[in-house]
């Protein structure tokens, strides 16, 4: 009898673990999606942004002197399409991106004076819309391609001296002060920007040296091969098979290899209220930047239920997964195009997301310490392109150089 109390007693025990797991998975479920359904009622009716006011840049200010010890040095070998290229990548398939639209191809350097007197006549023969002074928000297909092409087309006619080491960033101030530099989160206080504008003209000039990048052929390959070989190396330091991660990798790249299916991307990703198909635009800020605020300031449910003495390390690591792949599968539910680039992208997110989740938020001592190195190797990255000491804001070859070379730097820190 006494052996047979013991056992009910167990099993009772066991039922009563089981039951409290499965309302706390019900209950993050819940949340998670309530969450992102206000969150799309919000992208429907977003806040208008208020008249900019101009700032004038003082470059004589020590702040903004452009260099310093920390800068590389490029000699006159340095080729901007090849110079970090290794030998095992020229075997890669090849790869046709869509390039970045443009009014106008770049024209010969023009006086500071005379660009600004032309600029109402070329205001005058743009398209007309709201976006020239709103918020950036719009999910049109064409009036987000614009913030993109305007960018680049007053970068062509606005003076480039050699001599400035600002040029760039003056460049991208004046767009600023004109309200035509246009971005879907303010990350001044995360990349340690002295203010908006600052950090606007530093997207503004970032924008247009990704886009010289990836003219090149060679340069796509590359950045398409680092991202694969850094989350692989991550997958295999926690344990992981990279198998599943590689094959729906590689599926979105394919899937982008079609010209048609860019103008559909621009139009789900809009949704998003991303406003430029550019690389900042999309794989820092919405996929990494986006993703390292989440899981900074997760929800109260996950965090009370991560910190239940009543649940073993296991039931807490299965509750969670289960909560986020129910959350990334629901969010694929309600695509309309459940094939499109942000459908793959869940499906992409389901590999890794809950893996990242577990590891910055769980008691997994050694993944929790991958994961941080991981987040502040890409962090520093980031500062480093956005910041004056650290690379050349004078021309967009300059600077697209520099962002090549601690790429190179960032995927090699996180391949090992």
């Amino acid at each position: 009898m006494n052996v047979r109390g013991l056992y009910v007693k167990f099993l009772g025990h066991k039922l009563l673990l089981g039951l409290l797991a499965g309302i706390s998975v019900a209950i993050l479920a819940g949340y998670l999606l309530n969450r992102r359904r206000r969150k799309y009622r919000a992208i429907a009716h977003p806040p208008e942004n208020k008249t900019p006011t101009v700032v004038v840049v003082d470059t004589s200010d020590r702040r903004y002197r452009p260099y310093s010890r920390r800068r590389r040095q490029w000699d006159s070998s340095d080729d901007l399409e090849h110079s970090v290229v290794d030998e095992e990548l020229q075997s890669e398939s090849d790869i046709e991106y869509h390039e970045p639209l443009e009014l106008s191809e770049y024209h010969e350097p023009l006086e500071l004076s005379e660009a600004n007197s032309n600029a109402d006549e070329l205001f005058s023969t743009l398209p007309e819309g709201d976006f020239l002074l709103g918020s950036g928000y719009e999910s049109d297909n064409s009036s987000m391609s614009f913030h993109s092409t305007v960018e680049s087309h007053f970068a062509a006619t606005i003076e480039r001296s050699p001599s400035d080491p600002l040029a760039l960033y003056v460049q991208g101030m004046d767009m600023v002060n004109r309200g035509l530099v246009k971005c879907r989160t303010d990350r001044t206080a995360m990349l340690a920007c002295s203010s908006e504008y600052d950090f606007l003209a530093k997207v503004f000039a970032v924008r247009l040296a990704f886009d010289e990048l990836v003219k090149s052929e060679a340069n796509r390959n590359n950045f398409k091969q680092a991202g694969r070989d850094v989350m692989v190396s991550f997958l295999r330091s926690a344990n992981q098979d990279p198998g599943l991660f590689c094959e729906r990798y590689d599926d979105i790249f394919n899937h982008l290899q079609d010209k048609d299916n860019w103008s559909q991307a621009e139009v789900e990703l809009a949704g998003r209220r991303v406003v430029c198909m550019n690389v900042y635009d999309i794989a820092l800020d919405f996929v990494l930047m986006d993703a390292f605020t989440d899981l900074a300031n997760p929800p109260s449910t996950i965090v009370a239920a991560l910190q239940n003495r009543w649940l073993t390390e296991r039931m807490k690591e299965a509750a969670l997964y289960t909560a986020l792949w129910s959350v990334l599968r629901a969010k694929r539910g309600m695509l309309q195009n459940k094939n499109g680039f942000l459908g793959k992208f869940y499906y992409l997110s389901e590999t890794m997301t809950p893996l990242l989740a577990w590891g910055f938020l769980g008691t997994n001592a050694a993944l929790k310490s991958k994961c941080e190195h991981f987040k502040g190797v890409i962090m520093e990255f980031l500062h480093t392109i956005f910041s004056l000491d650290s690379v050349h804001y004078s021309t967009t070859q300059e600077l697209a150089k520099d962002i090549l070379f601690h790429s190179r730097h960032v995927t090699k820190r996180l391949s090992v």
